[in-house]
């Protein structure tokens, strides 16, 4: 399941227990925009593999 790059960040500013700085941030976006192409990647994987049924 995919959560929404809002939703990310407040959850890891409720774990550090304070907001992010500015660099956190950008790593965070950075970080968030890794995990939507790998799942990206498994769902055109699977809807090739699907394809080929």
């Amino acid at each position: 399941m995919l959560i929404g790059f809002w939703q990310m960040c407040e959850e890891v500013n409720e774990q550090l227990g304070r907001k992010l700085s500015k660099e956190e941030f950008k790593f965070l976006k950075w970080m968030y925009a890794c995990y939507l192409h790998e799942n990206q990647e498994k769902i055109m994987k699977n809807v090739q593999n699907h394809n080929h049924l």
